[in-house]
């Protein structure tokens, strides 16, 4: 016992505070009879208070926002479809009846290093129609000779023997 007084000396010295705690108790102690007259003062309390009346909203009225939003967001949604499918498309092919053969011949001319030389075989200058049938067959025939001479001559000897093997 004689390390308990000890201790408890110590403790006195470091924190007195500490030390009285013990004496004043827990704090969490009642008055006497509290609980018993409680209900009474509760009850009593909620008689005496003045009564707040209800008010009861139908549900109608909160169901009116949602449906009429719901439908003029599908009539936004309809009208958006409407104006999109019936907009004007811009056509991405090119009306090559339009195109003059002079155009043609020129816009071959200006890219002959873009074709093939297959394609370029394969098609005969006399399908490129003449309007004015001037019989300028001749002039494209030597104009394409002198095409396929220009490209011969650009070739080299291993492409050539590719392309004819």
């Amino acid at each position: 016992m004689d390390n308990r007084k000890e201790i408890l000396d110590e403790l006195s010295g470091l924190s007195p505070r500490l030390r009285d705690l013990k004496a004043k108790g827990d704090g969490l102690t009642t008055p006497e009879g509290y609980f018993e007259g409680l209900s009474d003062q509760v009850w009593s309390r909620l008689k005496d208070s003045p009564k707040k009346e209800t008010v009861v909203r139908p549900m109608r009225r909160l169901w009116r926002l949602p449906y009429k939003s719901g439908i003029a967001a599908a009539l936004v949604l309809a009208a958006a479809a409407l104006i999109w499918l019936n907009r004007p498309r811009e056509s991405a092919a090119f009306d090559l009846g339009a195109l003059t053969p002079q155009e043609a011949e020129q816009y071959i001319l200006n890219n002959i290093e873009d074709f093939d030389l297959s394609m370029l075989v394969a098609s005969r200058p006399e399908e490129i129609a003449d309007p004015a049938g001037a019989g300028r067959t001749d002039t494209l025939d030597s104009e394409w000779d002198q095409l396929l001479d220009e490209y011969l001559e650009d070739v080299d000897d291993a492409t050539l023997e590719q392309i004819l093997f």
